[in-house]
């Protein structure tokens, strides 16, 4: 048999107790017990943080989740070598969650700009184009910076002359995960 003492249920302290044919627990001050046949625990999960949850499927197909809070990171042994002798159950064990980061914060877009018509043959001077169409080049602010080849500028193109959430076809920068630059993709 097994007695563990500082074990809550329902945010009671009380204790836990355990053997070949029952399991239970009982308040610290005598005025609550609850006992269950240990055939009625159908699975059994154990948390680092002390906690173990058993699923119990009673009679008539009500089923039962009992969580038992304060125990030692000590007494996972102890449990799970009882319920696997006793039951033949097999108590997983479960890793502590990690915190939620939150979301970094979401840059609003720029605001739509016009822009006059540059002739395929100028390059928009913005002082990262070398002006050939093989390079692919890294740039700092893709926003300021045109990703369509000098020989496929025609007279009327305008970068940003769309919405800059709008889905395109052609030309775009997308930025390196890992190098963290902005480089021209077709």
């Amino acid at each position: 048999m097994i007695s563990i003492d500082g074990v809550s249920y329902n945010g009671k302290p009380g204790q836990f107790w355990a053997n070949a044919e029952n399991f239970g627990w009982r308040s610290a001050d005598g005025q609550e017990t609850i006992m269950y046949p240990i055939t009625v625990v159908k699975d059994g999960e154990w948390f680092k943080e002390g906690k173990l949850r058993l699923l119990c499927l009673h009679d008539g197909g009500h089923t039962e989740v009992i969580l038992l809070e304060g125990f030692q990171s000590s007494h996972y042994e102890t449990l799970w070598c009882h319920f696997e002798e006793s039951r033949g159950l097999y108590i997983k064990e479960h890793r502590p969650i990690a915190a939620q980061v939150a979301p970094p914060p979401v840059e609003e877009p720029k605001p739509y700009r016009k822009e006059a018509a540059v002739p395929p043959s100028t390059p928009r001077g913005c002082g990262e184009c070398s002006g050939s169409d093989d390079d692919d080049v890294a740039v700092e602010d893709p926003n300021n910076h045109s990703c369509v080849p000098h020989s496929e500028r025609l007279p009327t193109f305008r970068p940003g002359a769309t919405r800059p959430d709008a889905i395109k076809q052609g030309w775009v920068y997308k930025k390196s995960r890992h190098v963290g630059t902005w480089r021209r993709r077709w």
